[in-house]
């Protein structure tokens, strides 16, 4: 009995901190080195931005899910603290694909679950085309998919910000200013106000842009070149949920027809929150990840 309770007490403070702690590093990928970040123990859920912000503004709101899951967030190729010269010939979606591949692998991950926000949901999606076999489950957080839903986004910006906010956006957006982070973070100080239903809390929102993102985008949506995926996905077999902000600009109709398009998905909306469910809502949104995952596993 000694022995086991000496036991007992040693791991106790071993899994505290490895819940409480995050554990941190890089990875090298293809010429890059990508930094990663680790909280929790449990199932492994690795997180997604979208192409050129890094995964800082995940934190800490995402955080309670550590207690849940092993939480994986990473700064993808050319953003935050990752580092490495960038090869515009890698600067594409499938390269990204083939980034999270070598991370999954690289932190010996066999499946997992994965989430993507806004466009980090589209390239969650074209992972799980790619490597089904890989996932325990896909999560897309305020993503559109097709032209129409990008029109139908920048419309309702357009009509929640104030005449003045609009000839700001004007002349933040003038050719040169979006070629440093400081460009992008000036422009989305004014740009966030739309994407979220309560403002005070439109400070939460981290500066996760880089200097390199206006020429990430450029050639990661270059690389996709009209392809929103809708014919592929209607053959996916993984456990999907969708989840989508009642005060989203990215349009309810997206996450509807993604919902429609992948056979056996599940559509949450969740009230009063914008583009950032998980910093307006994070209990709720804590607590439909991980009922969603329970349901999963006692399938």
């Amino acid at each position: 009995m000694r022995c086991f309770l000496f036991i007992l007490l040693i791991h106790l403070p071993i899994t505290l901190t490895a819940q409480l702690n995050p554990r941190e590093g890089y990875l090298t990928v293809a010429g890059a080195e990508l930094y990663y970040r680790i909280k929790g123990e449990g199932q492994p859920l690795v997180v997604l931005s979208g192409p050129g912000m890094d995964g800082s503004y995940f934190h800490p709101s995402i955080d309670p899910l550590s207690k849940t899951f092993r939480l994986i967030t990473y700064d993808q190729r050319g953003t935050g603290e990752s580092k490495g010269i960038l090869d515009t010939l890698k600067l594409t979606m499938n390269h990204y694909v083939e980034d999270l591949e070598a991370l999954r692998q690289g932190l010996g991950v066999e499946k997992m679950h994965l989430m993507g926000h806004s466009y980090g949901g589209l390239l969650a999606m074209y992972y799980a085309l790619k490597y089904p076999q890989r996932l325990q489950s896909l999560m897309v957080v305020g993503s559109g998919i097709g032209d129409s839903s990008s029109k139908s986004q920048q419309s309702t910006v357009n009509e929640r910000l104030t005449p003045e906010d609009r000839e700001a956006v004007g002349r933040m957006t003038a050719p040169g200013a979006l070629d440093s982070k400081e460009g992008w973070v000036k422009l989305f100080k004014v740009m966030w106000k739309p994407y979220v239903y309560d403002q005070q809390k439109v400070s939460l929102i981290k500066e996760a842009f880089s200097d390199n993102t206006t020429l990430i985008r450029k050639h990661v949506d270059r690389s996709i070149d009209g392809n929103y995926l809708y014919a592929q996905l209607a053959n996916l077999k993984v456990p999907t949920l969708l989840i989508h902000g009642d005060y989203d600009p990215v349009p309810l109709s997206a996450s509807q027809r993604t919902h429609q398009v992948i056979k056996g998905s599940t559509l949450v909306v969740l009230p009063k929150c914008g583009h950032f469910p998980f910093m307006e809502q994070p209990d709720v949104f804590t607590k439909t990840i991980v009922k969603f995952t329970q349901t999963i596993k006692n399938k």
